[in-house]
């Protein structure tokens, strides 16, 4: 496995170490930790739009898929789930809010979902989430533009998420704005 020693300086060292090591939460984690690349780096696999956060694909293998979301400010996305897949988020620029719910069906059939916790992630900082975990949503709450690298393992093809205004889950079925696929 590829592991620079003072850390990874391109986005194409971090595929191809992640390519390499073994599927296991840790190394994911570790690897992730040495990110040193900053947004000049990736800005070449950003997407910005007004209407809503975009998810710029960077690397997808059997075992995990590699994401660049890229958030205006406010840009939000709703409440969901992770589709049994282990998840991490590694902030590169901006300040993002991550809150993170629990839920329960009530008798009239309806989902009900309480926050029990609340963060914010910097630039260089790593948040993690499994559904065991509960369910969460994320928010730019910064003033200027944001932007994250998600680590799914494995990748997602569908999720659930939860519909405010019908208070019951949907599932969605996951797409990319761009396509970026580095080896």
């Amino acid at each position: 496995m590829t592991k620079p020693a003072d850390g990874f300086t391109k986005m194409s060292e971090l595929v191809d170490a992640l390519t390499s090591a073994p599927r296991d939460r840790d190394t994911y984690r570790e690897l992730l930790g040495k990110i040193r690349f900053g947004f000049d780096e990736i800005a070449k696999y950003c997407t910005f739009e007004d209407t809503f956060y975009t998810r710029n694909l960077v690397a997808r293998t059997d075992d995990f898929e590699l994401i660049l979301l890229c958030w205006q400010p406010g840009q939000a996305t709703p409440i969901h789930d992770h589709a049994g897949s282990d998840g991490w988020m590694f902030g590169v620029q901006g300040t993002l809010e991550e809150v993170r719910y629990h839920w329960k069906k009530l008798e009239d059939g309806c989902i009900e979902c309480t926050r029990f916790e609340k963060g914010e992630l910097q630039p260089t900082g790593i948040s993690y989430i499994n559904d065991d975990m509960g369910i969460h949503a994320i928010e730019n709450v910064g003033g200027d533009r944001a932007v994250s690298l998600h680590l799914y393992s494995p990748p997602i093809d569908a999720c659930v998420y939860y519909s405010e205004d019908e208070r019951c889950f949907k599932t969605k079925e996951m797409s990319y704005h761009t396509t970026n696929d580095v080896r």
